[in-house]
């Protein structure tokens, strides 16, 4: 998964580079057309957009869902800047949130907060996917970072999210790649300014969704 051992907050920033194209044409057309401004309290009082809930046949329009049933899971994040020559770049990333944003790991010297501390506006798209129980979540935050010190009580926050109890990490990759304390890490943060949100968990079950499941 590194890129080179002894830079932790590159091994999950730099897994690699994908050129893609982050404009989703259906989802921007619903989103400009018909989106609202809402306020969450999981997102703990910030604004955001939130597209009408579709109705319970119409498959053209977004169905919306909690974010945090996204935002709380250890799941991949794909996070996309834009280079120097305006090209897309997208790079799997973890992540947390806290404190009504998404925080990533980055390195003062790694290309995606090199893209960010010449163009702040990204996005960040997370998916979660359980074929065998037909779950299908879509979550898309966008907005312009910023880059923040490292915070070390943070990133073992974020750790504990995808590695369990500290009791349990692998030494040699918190001494070799996280690298907690490494002065050149970085924090990207994200405040978002819109969230856009789509169940599309009914490829199994439909036109019933299989997420949330019934109580």
């Amino acid at each position: 998964m590194p890129s080179s051992v002894g830079r932790g907050s590159v091994w999950i920033l730099e897994w690699t580079e994908l050129i893609l194209c982050v404009r989703i044409k259906w989802a921007q057309i619903v989103s400009d057309k018909y989106s609202r401004p809402l306020c969450s309290s999981q997102l703990k009082g910030e604004r955001m957009i939130v597209e009408p809930r579709a109705s319970e046949h119409d498959l053209t329009m977004p169905r919306n869902f909690d974010p945090d049933d996204v935002l709380s899971r250890p799941l991949m994040a794909n996070l996309a800047t834009v280079t120097a020559d305006g090209a897309p770049r997208n790079a799997p990333v973890w992540f947390i949130w806290e404190n009504g944003a998404i925080w990533l790991l980055g390195s003062s010297d790694g290309s995606a907060v090199k893209h960010l501390e010449r163009d702040p506006r990204c996005a960040v798209e997370i998916v979660h996917f359980d074929n065998d129980a037909g779950i299908l979540l879509h979550l898309g935050l966008r907005g312009a970072a910023t880059i923040e010190p490292m915070s070390p009580d943070r990133f073992k926050r974020l750790l504990r999210k995808y590695l369990g109890p500290e009791s349990g990490w692998n030494q040699w990759f918190i001494d070799n790649v996280a690298q907690i304390e490494h002065p050149d890490g970085r924090m990207i943060r994200l405040a978002p300014a819109s969230i856009f949100t789509n169940n599309v968990s009914f490829f199994r079950t439909g036109p019933e969704l299989a997420w949330p499941p019934n109580p």
